[in-house]
């Protein structure tokens, strides 16, 4: 039986040959623009020490079962960087470049500077007006350049599951921005034995415009639409429902754009202010008034 070498596979020996941080499994929903895998927040993982640096940063749609977190502190050259890039555009997946930093309120004032603002205004809302996202809030965000990570996650369509490569560049530039598709073709010469391996035809195609589906082949269809905040619905069997909510009712209080497909839906009877349950839309079924 041939043995099937998907694109996760092919992104996840590639960060352990080039000595690279790689983090892949199931993703939780941001919160205060915060995200989770596998019970810690890829700030953490990805930033630990808050010390700003620039890298490229790789973000596939799929993942491991199970959250995997490979720890790398290897600095990449033009070379190694050129088979980042080739992975990146073997296997669709989205690759930038830019400076990796933990910010807050106060720090993006420092780094967007703006007329001062009204009397009595705090630092969170001076930071909303100079363009601080507002649902990231009062706390710690990880940031590539101006963009907060779950708005990358988002651009990147990713569902229940993601990979990502992060490696620290050498000589840093301050400019910062996408790859450009081309780039992979100034540095054939070291890696065009590995692409030949490597050849798109061993890869599992993640399909990006397709509504994320678990594993479990019993599991229902999704909904025929995509459901909106104030939509009532019920909860049925999916891979995350509690079993003791199966079948009670709720209404959805948030869409999340990443992980795709998602959204929080606060059920019925519950006291005021206890969290809602974060469900994929194959996990509820619409409720006809």
């Amino acid at each position: 039986m041939t043995e099937i070498h998907t694109n996760v596979d092919a992104l996840l020996d590639t960060a352990r040959d080039l000595g690279i941080t790689a983090v892949s499994g199931q993703l939780g929903p941001p919160s205060a623009g915060r995200m989770w895998l596998g019970g810690h927040s890829l700030d953490a993982i990805l930033c630990p020490d808050h010390a700003e640096r620039q890298v490229a940063l790789l973000i596939a749609p799929g993942g491991s079962s199970e959250a995997t977190v490979r720890l790398g502190d290897r600095v990449l050259g033009a070379a190694e960087l050129g088979r980042l890039i080739d992975i990146g555009a073997t296997t669709g997946a989205n690759l930038t470049q830019g400076w990796l930093a933990v910010l807050t309120p106060a720090m993006w004032l420092e780094r967007h500077p703006r007329a001062p603002a009204e009397s009595g205004s705090d630092t969170l809302a001076a930071a909303i007006a100079a363009g601080w996202p507002a649902s990231c809030e009062d706390s710690p965000v990880l940031f590539l350049g101006d963009a907060p990570l779950y708005a990358l996650m988002a651009q990147a369509n990713v569902g229940r599951a993601v990979t990502l490569l992060a490696a620290t560049l050498a000589n840093p530039q301050p400019a910062a921005g996408p790859l450009p598709p081309a780039a992979s073709s100034q540095h054939a010469p070291a890696s065009a034995a590995w692409r030949h391996e490597a050849s798109a035809e061993a890869f599992q195609t993640v399909q990006s415009d397709a509504w994320e589906r678990p594993r479990d082949p019993q599991a229902p269809e999704p909904t025929g639409r995509e459901p909106a905040v104030g939509d009532r619905v019920v909860i049925r069997q999916g891979r995350r429902a509690p079993s003791a909510l199966i079948g009670r009712a709720g209404t959805v209080m948030e869409i999340f754009r990443a992980p795709r497909d998602s959204c929080l839906v606060q059920i019925d009877g519950d006291s005021a202010g206890q969290p809602g349950l974060f469900c994929y839309h194959d996990e509820i079924a619409l409720r006809a008034f």
